[in-house]
C-alpha cells in the first residue's frame, strides 16, 4: 500500500458535501484509520469493518462499532458493481446510537477525490436512482 498525502482543506470542499445527490443504500466496506507519520504522509494502521449506509459523490454515512474522533482520516474501501475505490476520508461528524450493533454513526467528507472517483460514484448513484424509480 502506498502512502497517502495529507488532503488539502478547503471551503469549497465542505461546501461540496452538501451539493451533491444522496443515496441511502446497504454497503459492506473495509476501513482503516490513517496516521500521519514523520514525513507528512498518512499511511493505514488499523483494519475495520463498517456498513455504508449513505453514499454521495462528496462523502458517506458510515456506520461502524469501531470509535473514532471527528478529524480522523480514514481509508474506505467503496466496493460497487464491479468498481473498487480505495478513498481517503475525514470524519465531519460522529453520532452515537447504544442500540445498535454498529453504534458509531459517522459523516466522512471524501477527501481529494479524483474527477474520474467522483464520476463513477455518481453514475453509479444515477443508475440505482433510476433503477429504484422504476420499481415504485
Amino acid at each position: 500500500m502506498s502512502n497517502h498525502n495529507i488532503p488539502d482543506k478547503s471551503e469549497n470542499q465542505r461546501i461540496q458535501r452538501r451539493n451533491h445527490y444522496r443515496l441511502d443504500c446497504h454497503i459492506p466496506t473495509k476501513f482503516s484509520l490513517l496516521r500521519e507519520d514523520e514525513s507528512g504522509q498518512l499511511t493505514p494502521y488499523e483494519s475495520h469493518e463498517g456498513v455504508i449506509c449513505n453514499l454521495s459523490g462528496g462523502g458517506v454515512k458510515l456506520l461502524s462499532k469501531q470509535e473514532m474522533q471527528e478529524k480522523d482520516f480514514i481509508l474506505i474501501n467503496l466496493h460497487f458493481d464491479d468498481c473498487d475505490l480505495l478513498l481517503i476520508g475525514e470524519i465531519m461528524v460522529k453520532q452515537i446510537n447504544t442500540d445498535a450493533t454498529n453504534k458509531f454513526q459517522y459523516g466522512v467528507m471524501f477527501s481529494n477525490i479524483s474527477t474520474f472517483e467522483q464520476d463513477k460514484i455518481v453514475r453509479y448513484l444515477f443508475r440505482e436512482q433510476k433503477q429504484r424509480h422504476r420499481l415504485t
